[in-house]
């Protein structure tokens, strides 16, 4: 039967040529028209975010897990998403990066102009990491056993994500 696109969320048959990659960068998650959020029109944007970063009160996770502490990564400026983009930028180099919707395209487009051509590696990035479903769910669906490394990078982890994603800061529960 058909094929379920992660990124387009469009189905396709076996039979067709689908390129996981060049349908993320052909429907840019950054602008996918699934991802339709106020939080981040981040090219040409004079939006400034507003509010905490952290907050601590009870609410349910993107993974549907309970916690005591959202973080939201709203109240980030262009300017954080810059700073965290040359952070990454010092330890990783990469031919692509992929933001996982919608906490990971502001972070996936300050990280844009640091792509090189003489990198394999391809990049995806989110805000926060709680069980890494997303991750994986992006993993899968991008390996095609082509000869590149798929690393991962996270702003917060809650929990120790696996060997190939990255945090720049790890807050266990």
């Amino acid at each position: 039967g058909p094929l379920h696109c992660w990124f387009c969320n469009e189905l396709y048959e076996p039979a067709m040529s689908h390129d996981a990659i060049a349908c993320a960068v052909a429907h840019n998650w950054l602008y996918h028209p699934d991802v339709d959020s106020k939080r981040w029109r981040y090219r040409n944007s004079t939006e400034i975010p507003t509010g905490k970063l952290f907050h601590r009160r009870d609410f349910i996770t993107h993974s549907g897990l309970p916690s005591d502490l959202k973080i939201d990564c709203d109240a980030l400026t262009i300017e954080d998403w810059e700073t965290l983009a040359f952070l990454v930028c010092k330890k990783f180099t990469f031919s692509r990066v992929i933001g996982i919707p919608t906490g990971g395209t502001a972070f996936a487009e300050a990280l844009e102009p640091f792509c090189s051509a003489d990198s394999t590696n391809l990049l995806i990035v989110d805000d926060v990491f709680t069980t890494g479903a997303s991750f994986e769910q992006a993993y899968a669906a991008i390996h095609d056993g082509a000869d590149r490394d798929i690393l991962g990078v996270v702003v917060f982890a809650r929990n120790p994500p696996p060997e190939w994603i990255y945090p720049i800061f790890q807050m266990w529960e």
